[in-house]
């Protein structure tokens, strides 16, 4: 089948109802042969040919890959920054721990000073 490309300064118009239709065919994940021919007629009417649907499908698979390569390395971030957040409350108790004896050898020397 071909199809007629749409000049480059075309704009999409796609009425809501057209939209609806898509988005309702697209969640139902539908191969009923009808709407196939209703969605070819309305690619058709727009002027999207398969190549620039394919061209479009790809770009938005690689944005999608681009996206969960980020989000995988965001989270290897944000494992890391909560290891390093760990670490870093296990020595404040620890230099807490340090404190609190130091005041204690202090109070002690202190007293013992007085006598």
């Amino acid at each position: 089948m071909y199809y007629q490309q749409a000049p480059r300064h075309r704009v999409s118009q796609l009425t809501i109802i057209e939209v609806e239709f898509l988005h309702d065919l697209v969640l139902r994940q539908s191969t009923d042969a009808q709407h196939i021919i209703e969605l070819e007629r309305l690619l058709q009417k727009e002027g999207i040919s398969n190549q620039r649907l394919r061209i479009a499908n790809n770009t938005l698979s690689k944005q999608y890959h681009g996206l969960r390569m980020a989000q995988t390395e965001s989270m290897d971030i944000r494992e890391g920054l909560m290891r390093e957040i760990s670490e870093l409350e296990e020595v404040i108790d620890s230099n807490k721990e340090t404190i609190r004896l130091l005041h204690e050898q202090l109070t002690d020397y202190k007293s013992a000073e007085r006598k």
